[in-house]
């Protein structure tokens, strides 16, 4: 690994929050940690940032060490961000290869945001150009990638694995329990009311 490797893979890590093996574009970054784990952490740490290495799913998380430099999303993006923890959980669930890329359509997106007792504000914000705003944030994040543009209800999304990142270490039971549950925190509030979720990539903003 050379010098100039090691400041992109740093410098990615810290813009973006997450490596994942399974992206062609991200697959080198994600070795070079692998491979060269001591020296990351060293530099990380100096940095006051944590390097997370999730095996199970093939995923790098750089997590700040106090708690600051969190992208903060709207009421929106967090919700459909939720929503998409939820149908990750789902599709996974029912996946018999453990490599496999889980897709979901707008229309499912949108009929689990359907089913929630939102107020009426919320339950009126889903629209393809709000949508397709959040993706280009969850794409940032490295959370979720649009397939293309979002033109209709057919639009497809990849769910990356570093969605469930926020809950490491609780079975795919009591993620999918856990997700719900949050969700519930949206139903019947007011806009102004509603709580802000921060996104877990604990990258800077």
């Amino acid at each position: 690994m050379t010098t100039s490797e090691k400041r992109e893979t740093v410098t990615y890590l810290l813009n973006h929050g997450f490596l994942i093996k399974d992206e062609d574009s991200m697959r080198q970054m994600y070795w070079n940690v692998i491979n060269h784990e001591d020296e990351f952490r060293s530099v990380f740490r100096e940095l006051g940032y944590s390097i997370v290495i999730n095996l199970g799913t093939n995923v790098i998380q750089v997590v700040n060490d106090y708690n600051i430099g969190r992208a903060t999303l709207t009421k929106f993006e967090s919700i459909v961000l939720l929503i998409l923890r939820l149908l990750f959980v789902e599709k996974k669930s029912r996946l018999s290869i453990n490599s496999d890329k889980v897709y979901v359509t707008i229309s499912e997106i949108k009929s689990e945001y359907d089913t929630l007792n939102l107020s009426q504000f919320l339950a009126r914000s889903f629209d393809l150009k709000k949508l397709e705003e959040a993706l280009r944030t969850y794409k940032r994040f490295n959370l979720a990638i649009p397939i293309g543009r979002i033109e209709s209800m057919d639009s497809k999304v990849q769910i990356l694995p570093s969605v469930m990142m926020a809950m490491p270490d609780a079975a795919i039971n009591r993620q999918y329990e856990e997700t719900k549950s949050r969700l519930k925190e949206y139903e019947g509030i007011q806009e102004d009311d509603a709580p802000y979720d921060q996104s877990d990539t604990n990258a800077t903003d």
